[in-house]
């Protein structure tokens, strides 16, 4: 910082000043505050704290305290925390986030429209208590308390919300999303690998009259789930992906060419038992998906000897068939 000020960076006008500070981390911000008073106040220009980012970093209760207080104001748009949380650690009942941190966000930022939380011990944390105005939840890698969500509708908690984002966060299951499903104003909705819902929440999501987008991997769906979506959302989604749901057979994958025409986006991959993996027949199909500009079908498994051969084979064949879809059928073998 002395370095800079010896050059004369200080003398330069506000406005320059503040255009190089648009490429300052959060964290560097937070030390040039300390420079000088000219700097402090362009550092504190509310254009540089609309969209905040701690997600590089670890920060306790006392230090989040200090840069909500410090820095946020009605600006903020987006916010997005990484916590303690961690199954096999020490530290994972450490909270980054508390009610009274809640309340004053409701309080001092009005117009927050996006909140993340990542491995977060959210246990002690009041639903009732989100921003109002959020359209977007992304709460991932979490513990999620049982019934967090059941109030969701009977107090109207976040009646806006577009956009929810629950993957890997362990305790989800189905009567989480009955409740969740209650705000039909969900577009998004990504729950990877939460391995506790079944088909009974699919029936759920499927109630959804405006998704767009659904992400399922690693979840209970099934042929039937694919049927109940298709008959009721397929038309609209423009992605899907349902890799590592190893209960859908090849009767899933004529489900989808029949029952999803608006796809733009999907993923298949990843069958886990050869009597389940997707027949020669049933991958060409999807050349009927003619607004599909990304299909993803490659497996995983090193066993799966069987499965990979029959993607590998359909693979050139769908690239010819599809010229303007890219077709990923890379076969790992970890």
């Amino acid at each position: 910082m002395a370095a800079l000020v010896k050059t004369g960076f200080s003398e330069l006008p506000e406005n320059i000043i503040l255009e190089i500070f648009r490429h300052l981390s959060i964290k560097q911000l937070c030390t040039v505050c300390r420079v000088s008073r000219s700097w402090r106040r362009v550092a504190n220009d509310n254009s540089l704290w609309r969209h905040v980012n701690l997600l590089p970093y670890r920060l306790n209760l006392s230090k989040m305290w200090k840069v909500i207080r410090g820095h946020f104001s009605n600006i903020l748009l987006s916010l997005h925390i990484r916590g303690f949380y961690d199954a096999a650690g020490t530290k994972w009942r450490k909270m980054s986030l508390s009610d009274a941190m809640l309340k004053e966000l409701q309080e001092r930022c009005s117009n927050i429209e996006e909140l993340e939380l990542t491995n977060s011990n959210i246990d002690a944390l009041n639903f009732e208590l989100l921003p109002p105005n959020l359209k977007k939840l992304v709460i991932t890698r979490s513990g999620l308390p049982y019934g967090w969500f059941k109030c969701i509708e009977e107090k109207n908690i976040i009646p806006n919300i577009e956009h929810i984002d629950l993957s890997y966060s362990i305790r989800l299951c189905d009567e989480d999303m009955k409740h969740i499903c209650t705000r039909k104003t969900i577009q998004v909705l990504i729950i990877q690998n939460c391995y506790r819902i079944t088909i009974t929440g699919v029936e759920y999501i499927s109630t959804l009259p405006h998704l767009k987008i659904l992400n399922i991997p690693g979840t209970g769906c099934c042929d039937l789930g694919l049927h109940k979506l298709g008959r009721s959302v397929g038309s609209q989604l423009i992605e899907l992906r349902v890799d590592n749901c190893d209960k859908i057979t090849s009767g899933g994958y004529e489900t989808v060419i029949a029952l999803f025409p608006a796809l733009e986006k999907l993923s298949l991959c990843g069958a886990y038992r050869c009597t389940l993996s997707p027949t020669e027949e049933s991958l060409l199909g999807l050349q009927k998906l003619k607004k599909l500009k990304t299909l993803d079908i490659h497996q995983f498994r090193k066993r799966e000897t069987e499965a990979n051969a029959i993607v590998n084979r359909v693979a050139d064949k769908l690239v010819a068939l599809m010229p303007n879809t890219y077709v990923k059928s890379v076969v790992s073998i970890n």
